[in-house]
C-alpha cells in the first residue's frame, strides 16, 4: 500500500521513508480515503499552493517599488558611468576675450573672464586667461596714458623761454619731438593747377598758412595736423581741401623720419574783412591744453 505524509497528505510509494517536502516520516498505514480525510488533504494542498503563488507577486511588487523610487531606471543602467563633460572653451569665455580686445570695453572682458573662471570649472580656461591678460594690458595702458605728465613734450619757442605763448609769422616752437615753424601767410583769389582751378565760395578768399615741421626725436613719427586748432575772428574754423596746392606745398600731415623735415600748408576760406586767424598747437586730440598759438593778422600776410 502507498504511504501518506501525515502533514501534507501527499501519497508516496512504499519505498519512501520521509516526505521530501515536509521532511517528516511517512505513515506506514494505508490511506484514509474517507470524505473528510480527502477534503482535509485537499484544503492543505490549496493552502500550500496559495502561499507558493503569493510569494512571487510580493517580490514583483517590491521590485516595482524600487524601480519607481529610483526614477524607473534599471540597476544595470544606473551603474553606467555618466557621459563626459565637454572641456572646450565656454561661450562666456570667448565673449570675454572679444571684449578684452576692444580697448575701451576691456573692463567688460575682465569681468566676464573672472565670472567664467568661477562658474565653468570643467571647461578649458585658455580664453578666459587671455581675456584677463589683454584686459589688464589695456587698463594699464589707458591709465598710463591719462595719468602721465604732459610737461616733458611741451614745445617752447626756440631760443627764448621767456617769450609769450602767442607767436606770429616767422616764429618757431620746438619740443622734444617736433619743431614747428610758421614760414609765411598768403592770400589767393583762386588756386590754379594744370587741369583744374580751385575757387573759394562766393565773397571769400583763400588764406594759406605755410608751415615747416621737423622731427627732432630719435624715431620715425607721424605729424597730424588735427593737433592744430583754428579760430577765425574768434569762431572755430577748419582747413579746406583743394585739388591744387600752392607754392608746391602739399598737405601738412604725414610720416616724417627722425631728423627730417616736412613742408605743408593749411588753407582757409575767409572774407575780405577778416581780422585775425589763430592756430593753436595741442599735444593730442581731445585735450583743451593749448601749448602755443600762432596769431596771423592781415598785416602779416604777403
Amino acid at each position: 500500500m502507498a504511504k501518506v505524509c501525515p502533514k501534507c497528505g501527499r501519497e508516496f510509494e512504499n519505498s519512501r521513508v520521509k516526505c521530501p517536502i515536509c521532511k517528516i516520516d511517512l505513515a506506514s498505514g494505508g490511506i484514509d480515503n474517507s470524505e473528510s480525510a480527502r477534503m482535509e488533504r485537499l484544503e492543505r494542498l490549496r493552502q500550500q499552493q496559495g502561499r507558493g503563488q503569493g510569494a512571487q507577486p510580493r517580490q514583483t511588487q517590491a521590485a516595482t517599488q524600487i524601480r519607481q523610487n529610483s526614477g524607473g531606471t534599471p540597476a544595470a543602467q544606473r551603474s553606467l558611468p555618466a557621459a563626459p563633460i565637454k572641456d572646450g572653451p565656454s561661450g562666456l569665455s570667448i565673449t570675454a576675450l572679444v571684449f578684452s580686445l576692444l580697448g575701451c570695453f576691456s573692463v567688460v572682458g575682465l569681468v566676464l573672464g573672472i565670472v567664467d573662471l568661477c562658474i565653468n570649472k570643467h571647461r578649458k580656461k585658455v580664453c578666459s586667461v587671455l581675456a584677463l591678460v589683454f584686459s589688464g594690458l589695456w587698463i594699464i595702458g589707458i591709465a598710463a596714458f591719462f595719468g602721465g605728465s604732459d610737461t616733458p613734450n611741451r614745445p617752447k619757442i626756440a631760443g627764448n623761454n621767456n617769450s609769450p605763448k602767442q607767436y606770429s609769422v616767422g616764429n618757431t616752437i620746438s619740443g622734444d619731438d617736433w619743431k614747428i615753424k610758421l614760414e609765411s601767410a598768403k592770400m589767393y583769389d583762386e588756386i590754379s593747377g594744370e587741369y583744374y582751378k580751385d575757387v573759394p565760395a562766393d565773397g571769400k578768399k583763400y588764406l594759406v598758412l605755410f608751415f615747416e615741421v621737423e622731427n627732432v626725436s630719435n624715431k620715425d613719427d607721424y605729424f597730424n595736423y588735427l593737433f592744430l586748432e583754428s579760430y577765425l575772428d574768434g569762431y572755430s574754423t577748419s582747413p579746406v581741401i583743394t585739388v591744387n596746392d600752392p607754392e608746391g606745398y602739399g598737405g601738412l600731415a604725414g610720416d616724417v623720419a627722425a631728423g627730417k623735415k616736412r613742408k605743408g600748408c593749411l588753407k582757409y576760406e575767409v572774407s575780405p574783412s577778416w581780422s585775425e586767424m589763430e592756430v593753436s598747437y595741442k599735444e593730442w586730440i581731445g585735450t583743451s591744453d593749448k601749448i602755443a598759438t600762432f596769431v596771423v593778422t592781415p598785416d602779416k600776410v604777403r
